[in-house]
């Protein structure tokens, strides 16, 4: 780029007659200011401020985990999923609003200071007769009914339950990540608040990505039922949820309290 400014000054100053020398000491002189402006465009950031001490913590707590059952949430979370999960058909957003209407604290999203969702989890409480199928592989999310939702007034006595979806925007970006380890953090504070953890209940998770199986593994989970004896060909993952696996987990992320409000109903 200076090369190429030099030669137009010497372009347009005409007037001026340079000696073989003087040209050789301007191509000279370029050349070492390029390769100082590469240089400096290429060294690599041994400290990013953003991941260490990001700008956005210095402020107040400007995200919110909401517990909801509008049809604008749920229909966001739904476009989300379609998103994330790619060769995974989206539930239909009829039939998730029939469950939501049995239960209304299915669905948690996260939404930013603008009020813009980032991010969604789901945990469904199942009947043992679904259950029971839904473990062996012979069912999968497509066979979920409403018939097969437990009612928020009998969900807590339940002795298992299945996390769903977990999504958030753009997981590659700084933000992204900060999103993905809030909605970590939250189902946890999600699971405190609304089943008593921690307790001998069991958490079921498919794994339906690889970065997910990978998380599932890092958090003590052991494989329930393998992908190729599944109707949905993700292997099904459960954890108990104990008081030790409960300060592990919570002891490995950063506590998000003073950037984010949780909202339960």
């Amino acid at each position: 780029m200076l090369l190429g400014l030099f030669s137009s000054l010497a372009g347009l100053l005409t007037e001026v007659k340079f000696s073989l020398n003087g040209a050789m000491f301007l191509i000279a002189l370029s050349g070492i200011g390029s390769g100082i402006y590469a240089y400096l465009r290429e060294t690599p950031t041994h400290l990013p401020p953003d991941e260490i001490f990001p700008e956005e913590l210095l402020t107040k707590a400007d995200l919110s985990l909401v517990v909801t059952s509008e049809r604008k949430h749920q229909r966001e979370a739904n476009r989300l999923a379609a998103s994330s999960y790619f060769g995974v058909a989206p539930l239909p957003a009829e039939r998730y609003e029939q469950w939501l209407m049995v239960n209304p604290n299915i669905l948690s999203c996260l939404f930013d200071a603008s009020g813009s969702m980032v991010g969604y989890f789901d945990v469904f409480p199942f009947d043992k007769e679904f259950f029971d199928l839904f473990i062996e592989g012979l069912c999968g999310e497509a066979e979920i009914r409403r018939e097969h939702i437990l009612p928020s007034e009998t969900a807590r006595d339940t002795d298992r339950i299945y996390l769903g979806g977990v999504a958030v925007v753009n997981p590659q970006t700084t933000k992204g990540k900060r999103y993905a380890s809030i909605i970590v953090w939250g189902i946890l504070k999600y699971l405190q608040h609304y089943y008593c953890v921690p307790c001998n209940l069991e958490l079921y998770a498919e794994a339906a990505s690889p970065e997910g199986e990978v998380l599932l593994k890092r958090f003590g989970f052991r494989e329930v039922s393998p992908a190729k004896q599944r109707k949905s060909s993700c292997a099904l993952y459960s954890v108990t949820l104990s008081e030790e696996f409960v300060n592990v987990a919570l002891s490995a992320l950063r506590d998000w309290s003073p950037k984010c409000r949780l909202l339960w109903t």
